[in-house]
């Protein structure tokens, strides 16, 4: 399994435009990050191996979907076809986290039941510049409380830095795997799960956070 790349996961990235979702599978795939990508239109696709367990590898392969609106019907139907989705927003732009909501009503009611989800607040290399503007931003314990609220796994992560972009896959892996040996792993049970793997503040839970 080592050899192969183990199982092959397929994961769905989707967000508001401009959220960083190009650049999050530019910096996963290749280890860099490039200031200046296009709009994705419609859906573009890298494949991710990971080593999620010191004995375990596992394959993702990671859909990065159009954020505008024309191209929702598309994105939508590659939910149903997604073992996980990361679900990215931007921490500089208030709107792109109002947003979350209408997106995980798309997952939710586009995907197979219990299919996993991470929300990550992307660009957190550019919050403390946006608030020395005193220009609005959404810090950590807000996403995180977001997150808990709908059973989803959290994250906070810069693609241009790389900060937390392969911790992220690999989280979201680690379900996949138990999952998909367990057969149990509905949405709702990730907050659980999540408290006994993740000890790091950038992955804080509703207990560790209060």
């Amino acid at each position: 399994e080592l050899l192969t790349g183990g199982p092959l996961y397929k994961i769905v990235l989707c967000g508001d435009i401009c959220v960083g979702k190009s650049s999050f599978m530019f910096r996963a795939c290749n280890n860099s990050f490039k200031k200046h990508i296009r709009s994705t239109l419609g859906v573009d696709f890298q494949n991710k191996t990971l080593k999620v367990t010191p004995s375990r590898t596992i394959t993702v392969q990671l859909w990065d979907t159009a954020g505008q609106e024309r191209f929702r019907s598309l994105t939508s139907s590659y939910f149903r076809r997604a073992n996980g989705v990361i679900l990215l927003y931007d921490v500089t732009n208030p709107a792109s986290f109002l947003n979350v909501k209408d997106w995980m009503e798309t997952i939710t009611s586009s995907s197979a039941a219990g299919t996993p989800v991470m929300i990550c607040g992307n660009k957190v290399d550019l919050r403390n510049k946006s608030h020395g503007r005193s220009q609005p931003v959404v810090y950590q314990n807000e996403g995180a409380q977001l997150a808990a609220n709908y059973g989803a796994l959290f994250m906070e992560t810069s693609a241009a830095l790389g900060e937390n972009v392969e911790a992220a896959l690999k989280t979201l892996g680690r379900h996949l795997q138990g999952k998909n040996e367990s057969e149990t792993g509905l949405i709702y049970d990730l907050k659980e799960h999540s408290e006994k793997e993740n000890e790091s503040s950038c992955c804080l839970t509703p207990q560790q956070k209060s």
